[in-house]
């Protein structure tokens, strides 16, 4: 586990316009003890940080782009998917879900 981690009062006045990146992860070392909940940021406000809407792009019909809609109060339901053309798809956040090391060592790229 990390000796630096942020305190809660770190995040004050993060936006999800700043996000470095978007993705879906696994939450593996909260389960396993290498990582732990911080707390809550003292500014965070829900209608701020909603969920992002992700987009599939289909690796064997290039050209098919399906949205994907989470719901809010429940991110482990089906999302809410609709097709939608190219024109549609800038801004999204692409779908997909990444394991927990994985996030460890893109953000740690990203950061540094």
């Amino acid at each position: 586990m990390t000796d630096d981690a942020p305190a809660p009062a770190d995040t004050a006045g993060l936006h999800p316009g700043a996000a470095v990146w978007v993705q879906k992860f696994g939450d593996a070392g909260l389960h396993d003890g290498t990582r732990r909940v911080l707390g809550q940021s003292p500014d965070w406000q829900r209608d701020v940080w909603l969920m992002p809407v992700f987009v599939h792009k289909d690796l064997l019909v290039p050209g098919r782009y399906t949205r994907r809609e989470h719901l809010e109060d429940d991110p482990g339901a089906d999302p809410v998917e609709r097709r939608v053309g190219e024109d549609e798809i800038a801004g999204l956040a692409e779908d997909g879900f990444a394991g927990a090391g994985f996030v460890e060592r893109r953000l740690t790229r990203l950061l540094t």
